[in-house]
């Protein structure tokens, strides 16, 4: 069961979340990405019970766009999560990152 984080009084007014049974916060794009993946399972059927291929190709598309958006907002929410318990880790990283980017940059 899935419950709005804003209604329980979580949660800010510029962000979308939703709150599980199990206590995880979900970001936007992971909503989104469920959304449009469940929308694309939708759309393949009724092409499929109406034999449109073009009509079943574009559900397959949006099903596959709403894993990619699913998979970005788990990616997000797991790099939110580790600047969380390790910030001195994450600044580590970012500081290595940004010579190294800095050095290939230059030539």
């Amino acid at each position: 069961m899935v419950q709005s984080a804003l209604a329980s009084g979580q949660g800010h007014f510029s962000t979308m979340h939703l709150q599980t049974k199990v206590g995880e916060i979900m970001k936007r794009e992971q909503i989104e990405g469920v959304a449009e993946k469940a929308a694309g399972k939708a759309q393949s059927a009724v092409g499929r019970l109406l034999g449109d291929s073009q009509l079943e190709a574009e559900g397959a598309g949006h099903q596959a766009a709403g894993q990619v958006t699913k998979t970005y907002g788990d990616a997000l929410d797991t790099v939110s999560a580790f600047v969380k318990e390790k910030p001195v880790a994450a600044l580590a990283i970012g500081a290595a990152l940004a010579l190294v980017v800095s050095r290939l940059l230059r030539r």
